[in-house]
Parts: structure tokens; C-alpha cells; sequence
């Protein structure tokens, strides 16, 4: 009698915009703890560059909460999983992403890539052929990641306000190996 009664018909009809989907989030131990470090220094930093609506600000921030708490919980396990392994040692977890989070991902992913590649800029005439390779092959790594995003979410730009443009041109690009070209957004990347 006083059972709780479900009508299929009175849901609300969700929007796809709204709806989760998964995303397979693939990398090794030591770039899983990159990612959270980022996404870390993003929820205390909170430097913006430009103005930004508040509206932006609290969904932006609940997206980066959200991605925060899951993958601290999954660098938790992954660590506790491959103690005493390399941390080149690659682990896959499915991320459910409502589009926002998806954008906060593609900016803290950018975020990742622009800091390898002004590493890498900071030897290019330093000779560590071996570091500077390493760093490039992160930003890659990274830039990869975006155009999954791009692909199965449509983010295609990161949150402008989060990201700093590289303090270098196009051609110290290309000399780096990565022309603009290469990169997702490559063009953004540069200061205007």
C-alpha cells in the first residue's frame, strides 16, 4: 500500500547536452599524478586572465570539483595498485563527463601541454636531447588527449581565462619539432 511507485512516463526528458558519457582516461602512474597536481594547483590558484561571468565561475568550479574528488580517488587506487611498479606503467579508468567537465579536462590537459612544451623551449639549446624529448613526448601526449576530448565530446578550446599563452612564437615552435599545425588549437597557443 504504501510502496513507492515508479511511472516511466512522468521522467522528464533528459537533453543529450545534459546527459553523462563516458570517457576512457588511459596514462601512466606518473602522468595520473600529473593530471591531479594540475587540477590541484587549478582549484587553489583561481588566476584568471580576463573577465569572466559568475555564472562561469561556479560552473567552472563545479566542474573542477567534480574531476578533483574523482580522480584523487583514482590516483589513490592506482597508487595503491601499482606500488613499487614504474610509474610508466599505464592504467585506464572510464570518466563520466557532463560537457563542463569535459571543458575543465581539455584545460587542465592544455594546461599540462603548455608547460611541456616551455620546458622543452627552456633546452632547446641545452643540449639534453634526451629531456627535451621526454617533454615533447608529453605535450603530445596531452594534445592527444584533447582531440579525444574533441572527438567524443566536442570541447574543442580550453577555458581562456585558465591558460596563459606560450612566452614563445611560432617558429621557436617548429624548432622545437611541434609546429603550430601539429597541435590541437595550435594557433591559440601563441600569444596574439
Amino acid at each position: 500500500m504504501g510502496g513507492c511507485r515508479l511511472n516511466a512516463m512522468s521522467a522528464p526528458a533528459v537533453s543529450t547536452a545534459t546527459m553523462s558519457r563516458r570517457f576512457t582516461l588511459t596514462l601512466p602512474v606518473g602522468h595520473w599524478r600529473h593530471l591531479l597536481n594540475e587540477l590541484q594547483t587549478m582549484e587553489r590558484e583561481h588566476s584568471v586572465y580576463g573577465t569572466v561571468p559568475v555564472e562561469k565561475v561556479i560552473e567552472r568550479t563545479r566542474a573542477g570539483e567534480q574531476l578533483l574528488v574523482w580522480l584523487r580517488c583514482q590516483v589513490d587506487d592506482i597508487e595503491r595498485l601499482s606500488a613499487g611498479r614504474p610509474d610508466t606503467e599505464t592504467h585506464a579508468r572510464e570518466l563520466p563527463l557532463l560537457r563542463p567537465a569535459a571543458k575543465y579536462l581539455l584545460t587542465t590537459c592544455d594546461r599540462l601541454r603548455r608547460a611541456a612544451l616551455c620546458r622543452a623551449f627552456q633546452l632547446l639549446g641545452d643540449g639534453d636531447a634526451t629531456r627535451k624529448s621526454a617533454l615533447l613526448a608529453d605535450a603530445k601526449l596531452w594534445d592527444g588527449l584533447m582531440r579525444d576530448l574533441l572527438r567524443q565530446h566536442g570541447v574543442q578550446h580550453p577555458l581562456s581565462e585558465l591558460v596563459a599563452p606560450l612566452p614563445f612564437s611560432e617558429g621557436d615552435l617548429a624548432r622545437l619539432g611541434l609546429p603550430c599545425e601539429q597541435l590541437l588549437n595550435g594557433q591559440d597557443l601563441l600569444a596574439s
